[in-house]
């Protein structure tokens, strides 16, 4: 999902950071092959990378009049990515990130993301609010669909590379 940090203008790298934190949210939870541990509260923590499949901005008016300058309310981030365990593919996330106010810093910039995981047997949801500058993200688990019903519990995605990162989740026992 990073493949344009390293080689774009300012404003794409800004973007393409806040576009991660949506990450590989609750998803997970039930994947064949997931490294789990238990954890105090007798849940599971699960890590995986993730890798950018498409990232699109929409910049809305006012539309901005550098490369550099700070998104203003309402600029889009939309993204796929593909989630990887043990070298293989095991779903698809599917994301938006919406800048909600502008400030002086682009790197500051806030971006309430929110993401929707596609996998065999259902949906999973997760929401953050992210500033671009950071490096790590946590995330909200908020719901699922099919065998992911009542899916909760919070996650941390960190930056690993241009286009990559890894999530680990920490899911709530029952």
């Amino acid at each position: 999902m990073f493949s344009s940090i390293s080689s774009s203008s300012p404003r794409n790298k800004r973007l393409a950071v806040a576009a991660i934190a949506v990450g590989t949210v609750a998803a997970l939870t039930t994947l064949p092959g997931a490294t789990a541990t238990a954890n105090g509260d007798n849940g599971e923590t699960i890590t995986v990378k993730q890798e950018e499949v498409s990232f699109r901005f929409i910049d809305v008016p006012p539309k901005a009049k550098s490369a550099d300058a700070p998104a203003s309310p309402g600029d889009m981030i939309l993204i796929v990515n593909r989630v990887i365990m043990e070298n293989d593919w095991v779903g698809s996330l599917h994301a938006s990130c919406v800048a909600t106010r502008r400030v002086g810093n682009a790197a500051n910039s806030p971006y309430l993301c929110d993401g929707v995981w596609k996998l065999r047997g259902g949906t999973i949801s997760g929401i953050t609010v992210v500033r671009p500058k950071y490096q790590r993200f946590a995330i909200a688990i908020t719901g699922g669909t099919g065998k992911y019903d009542g899916a909760s519990g919070t996650g941390i995605e960190r930056v690993t590379g241009e286009g990559t990162s890894t999530v680990t989740l920490h899911l709530r026992g029952e």
